[in-house]
């Protein structure tokens, strides 16, 4: 107990201290213009002096040397330049003040430790609680060395799709070079229109979105893509402050490390698309039978307003028309910013998208089962669920439903 009334004891006194030396440099920088004011004021007021006894002992001169000259005339007689003196300022009589309250001292105290508390607060322990709560934030410097689930897929002699084999997370990795410009432009338009603009963060959609949420309306999140990625590969979903403040530092510290280019090929390769397919390929694939290169205007403005609530907007959930209403949605986006013009937004509109059915087709089981388990006690079956393998074998498919629909018969 005595141990930490000691503590207790030090810590006030360094923060009066603390008050002490602040309100000190405070009296200096204020006082210290008009030290130097009435420095400036004393030197013009010699210089000044100096000048008029010059000028005083010269003129006594001159009419010396005209007296001199004139003497038998007498012209001047006797003729001295005078300047008065300046009496001497009565010095001010210094008074002392009385103490009216006993225990002014003590509020002086008070004073002190209440200025040394504020500034310690601004100065050290903010300083001190920030550098200790970003110690515990993961670098956004992982992000390209994240251990993402990649599928393994193995196809026929002719290219066909076999199987797919994955844990949880359907997932191929394409360059932003062939993604479309149409479907990364409609991804920006439905989920940060200041993209290019912004550092990561966007200060007016936060405040935009905190109002909307308080006053009731449908909820908004504020985030930007930058944000949306770093809850996805570096934090959890939770729903908290200290979540949303770690998300907004990460996402400006990610914004100084790379390029708008890398985070938006991060993003649309990482971000859930519904179900089992993550990353554009894999949901161009699950959806559409096709690669992401090959999607135009339509099928881009339905899979970038997916990933806002995958399940919502789904084609094979609750409410199989409720994606109509997102990618129309999309689309006024997208004109809105100029990225396309009011006819491509009605013909993309108006166009019939055919959906693949919900299913991971497996071709020639047996030989697609004996060929995973090749792979699995060659490579491990972390490996095979996780590492994005490419495996080409001998069997030709077509021949093989031949030959089963011979065997049947």
């Amino acid at each position: 107990m005595k141990f930490l009334s000691y503590i207790l004891l030090f810590i006030i006194k360094s923060l009066i201290t603390i008050g002490d030396l602040t309100i000190y440099l405070l009296r200096i920088i204020v006082l210290l213009p008009k030290r130097i004011f009435k420095w400036i004021k004393s030197v013009l007021a010699s210089l000044t002096k100096v000048f008029l006894s010059s000028f005083a002992i010269a003129g006594n001169l001159l009419v010396e040397s005209v007296n001199l000259a004139f003497s038998p005339f007498k012209i001047f007689g006797k003729v001295k330049l005078k300047f008065p003196k300046r009496s001497p300022r009565e010095k001010k009589k210094k008074v002392k003040k009385i103490k009216i309250f006993p225990f002014s001292t003590f509020w002086i105290k008070i004073r002190y430790l209440l200025a040394g508390s504020v500034l310690s607060s601004i100065f050290v322990f903010m300083p001190l609680l920030f550098f200790i709560f970003i110690q515990d934030l993961p670098s956004p410097r992982t992000l390209v060395l994240q251990d993402s689930a990649l599928t393994t897929k193995i196809y026929d002699r002719n290219g066909q799709v076999l199987y797919q084999i994955y844990a949880t997370q359907n997932r191929t990795a394409v360059p932003l070079s062939d993604i479309p410009k149409t479907l990364q432009q409609a991804t920006i338009s439905i989920e940060d229109k200041d993209f290019y603009r912004n550092p990561g963060f966007d200060i007016q959609a936060i405040i935009r979105s905190v109002i909307a949420n308080i006053s009731g309306k449908p909820i908004q999140g504020g985030s930007t893509i930058t944000q949306q990625l770093i809850k996805s590969e570096l934090l959890t979903p939770q729903v908290s402050i200290g979540r949303k403040i770690k998300e907004i530092i990460l996402a400006f510290w990610a914004e100084k490390i790379y390029t708008k280019s890398q985070i938006l090929e991060m993003y649309l390769n990482e971000i859930p698309y519904g179900g089992s397919a993550w990353g554009i390929e894999a949901a161009s694939q699950t959806y559409f039978g096709k690669h992401a290169r090959e999607l135009n205007l339509s099928e881009s403005s339905f899979l970038a307003g997916l990933p806002n609530a995958p399940t919502d907007y789904s084609p094979y959930g609750e409410n199989p028309d409720l994606w109509k209403k997102r990618q129309k949605e999309v689309l006024s986006k997208m004109q809105e910013q100029g990225y396309i013009s009011m006819s491509e937004r009605e013909n993309a509109g108006k166009k019939e998208l055919t959906f693949l059915p919900r299913r991971n087709s497996i071709h020639a089981p047996h030989f697609v089962m004996y060929v995973k388990d090749l792979l699995i006690k060659r490579y491990g079956l972390a490996m095979v669920e996780r590492g994005g393998l490419t495996v080409k074998t001998t069997l030709d498919l077509k021949t093989q439903d031949s030959a089963e629909k011979v065997v049947k018969n």
